[in-house]
Parts: structure tokens; sequence; C-alpha cells
């Protein structure tokens, strides 16, 4: 049973990245451009578990992994916002390019694995430089970009984006119990990153919140889920969060949405797809998902709910950057977690369809494709489908 759990963030969160800080001699620490979900999903868990009362012995730790959050977005202004598409650049009039697989003239080669084509902008926009686009895109822009409507124009309506999160950067002292005065050599700064209000474009500020989706089939925690409000730690430094079960509206955020559904209803074998990845995945075969397993590497089956149907695919190209690290650490062993390699939010699949039989395309909106069960659970590899031009 799933449940849209509305965040409101109190103060700049703390999410670090894996650089040394404190004990290593480091005075200032760094923190990522958003939330990794493993966090949420940390602290979405030890207040489930908290809240039901239990004593996170081996049983209930695995009873709380079972758990799956996947999130968070940020919401403003009422509109969900996800991750900028990788195969979306700006130019410097303001247009929107799309990159699509295409063959090399002839003579001209690339080191890319066997099969798979590069991705390049239309003939027509001939040579120029590109520029990023806005970090966070709304729904509806999301929902037209996958059904491959924009305009020219499309990238001018401020109100349709967002930039990344601000950083908050704050400088402290360590202060001496005895005589109440600031210890020398002891300053140092922390950053956080300011998720209750992102800018527009233009520069404009808009009041924000996080939503994400909880699935859980116990019923002590679906009773919590059910009449959730509690002020939460998340990340560093105990900055807090207040979780509060969604209402009306507000839980119809994460939902596919219907021209996505209707679009996609029509996909059949040999069609070209997109998937975009809204969250960070984690994939065996590092760039590659490891269910990609036949024709070296190309063809596999995606991993779908149950109940989905089928869909399996070929594929035919993939546009992304370099790869981010994950690691923290656990409370269940102890202990550090291995660094892991993430596919950034943002990355492009582009497959063409060799099955699709009794397939609910609603239903794997925002679902995760990662390789391991419980990096689905986690979060991570959240996907969004469209189609290819």
């Amino acid at each position: 049973m799933s449940h849209t759990l509305q965040l409101l963030p109190r103060d700049p969160v703390i999410a670090r990245d894996g650089r040394p800080f404190g004990d290593a001699g480091v005075t200032r620490q760094h923190v990522l451009p958003w939330l990794l979900p493993g966090t949420l999903a940390g602290a979405v868990r030890t207040l489930l578990g908290r809240k039901a009362g239990q004593s996170f012995d081996a049983d209930t730790i695995e009873s709380l992994k079972s758990v799956s959050v996947h999130g968070p977005f940020p919401v403003s202004d009422g509109q969900l916002f996800l991750p900028a598409p990788g195969d979306a650049l700006a130019t410097a009039d303001g247009r929107c390019v799309r990159l699509q697989p295409a063959a090399l003239p002839q003579g001209c080669g690339t080191d890319l694995p066997a099969g798979l084509m590069p991705v390049l902008p239309p003939q027509d926009c001939g040579l120029q430089k590109y520029v990023a686009v806005p970090a966070w895109w709304s729904l509806e822009s999301i929902a037209e970009w996958l059904c491959g409507q924009p305009d020219a124009g499309w990238l001018g309506n401020a109100e349709r984006f967002r930039m990344a999160a601000t950083v908050d950067e704050r400088t402290h002292v360590r202060i001496d119990p005895e005589s109440l005065a600031a210890e020398k050599q002891k300053l140092f700064s922390t950053q956080g990153i300011v998720v209750d209000r992102l800018l527009d474009p233009s520069g404009k500020s808009h009041p924000a919140e996080l939503v994400c989706r909880v699935d859980s089939m116990a019923p002590d925690y679906r009773r919590i889920l059910d009449c959730l409000d509690a002020l939460v730690p998340v990340g560093g430094e105990r900055r807090t969060i207040r979780f509060r079960a969604a209402e009306g509206a507000d839980s119809g955020h994460l939902q596919c949405p219907a021209a996505i559904g209707t679009r996609m209803a029509n996909v059949r074998p040999g069609d070209r797809i997109r998937m975009v990845l809204a969250a960070p995945a984690l994939f065996s075969a590092g760039w590659r998902p490891g269910w990609l397993n036949s024709d070296s590497g190309r063809v596999g089956v995606v991993p779908v709910p149950d109940g989905s149907g089928i869909l399996k695919v070929r594929l035919l190209a993939t546009a992304n950057q370099r790869w981010e690290a994950v690691s923290g650490w656990s409370y269940e062993t102890r202990g550090p977690k291995k660094v892991r390699r993430l596919v950034p939010a943002g990355a492009v699949y582009f497959f063409e369809v060799l099955s699709c039989e009794s397939l609910n395309w609603s239903n794997l909106w925002l679902q995760s494709v990662c390789d391991e069960v419980q990096d689905r659970r986690d979060g991570f590899g959240l996907a969004l489908w469209g189609l290819q031009d």
C-alpha cells in the first residue's frame, strides 16, 4: 500500500559528500546538490521504528528495510518538479534541443561498445555552443518533453522551471566549556542545501516543500503513515524536516500524467522509447543495467512491478554524465558502507521495444529499475518513460 508524505523543511539540510571532514584536519564540509534517496529512506525507516516502539534488533531491521521509500522531489507553487532530462540542451538563443541516437558520417567512429550509437543534436542546429538547462522541470514540462511536444520558445516560461538548490554556508567555532571562549584553531564551516525555497531561471524565489512515496505491507507501519505528523532529523547535525501524511491534491503529485499513459499505451514492438532516470541509479554493470544480459549487454527485460506485464527492450544509445559516488555509515553493521558508483539522475536510455505484453505503462512511472531489490526499496533508479522522436 502506498502513502504520499509531505516534507516541510525547517532548516537547510546537510547532505554531505564523501570528502573528509573534522578529524581528518579538513575544516570545510561540502554538501551534495540534492538529498540522495538512501538518506531519506533511512530517516523514514528510523521514524517508523521509533513510532512503533521497536528495539531495532535484527528482525526489526529486516522488517524496516522492506519498506520502500521513493523520493524526495520538490513541489513549488502546487507543481511537482523532476530532474532535467539529460537529452536536453539549450542554445544561446533560448531554444531547447533534443539529443537523439544517430549514425555518424562515413569514415567517423567512436569508442562506444559495439552496436551502440552516439547521441547528437539535430543536423540543422549546426556547430554552436550549448548550455545546460534548468536543473528542475515541472511535471507538465517533463510530460510534454517525453511526448515530444515542446515548442521553440518553451524554455522562456520561467514558471515551469527551477534552478538547483542554493547552498547555505555557515562558519562555526568550538567553544571551550570552561572558559566559554572560542578555542584556537577550531574554526570550521558547514554547508546545507536550502530546499524550502527554489529560484526560477529569472531569479525569482518560490516557496517549496518536498514529497515522497512510502510503500509498506506491515499493518503497524501503515497505521503510523495514515496519520503521520512529526519533526524528523534528516542528514547531518540533526537538521529537521516536518513529515506529515499528504491529503487531497498533495497526495497525487507522484502519479503518472494522463498524457504519458495515453501516448505510451500505443507503443508496439519495434517502436523506440526513452527511459529517463528521476533518481540516481545503482546498476551491477556500472552505467549499464544488469538486466540487459543478452546480445552482449544490449537486450533484456525491464524489472516492472508485479502484475504490470512484460517489457523486453534493446539498448540503442545512452546520454548521461560522469558517475557519482555514494557511501556513508551503516547503523546496521556499525561501520562504513562501501563506496558505490551511481548513474546520475537525468540519464537517458534509448531503447527499441522488442515485447510489451499486457504492459500497464502507468504502473512503471517513478518505479525503480535497479538490479537489486534493496536498491529499489531504497529509492534509487526511479524511472520516467516516454517516446523517442
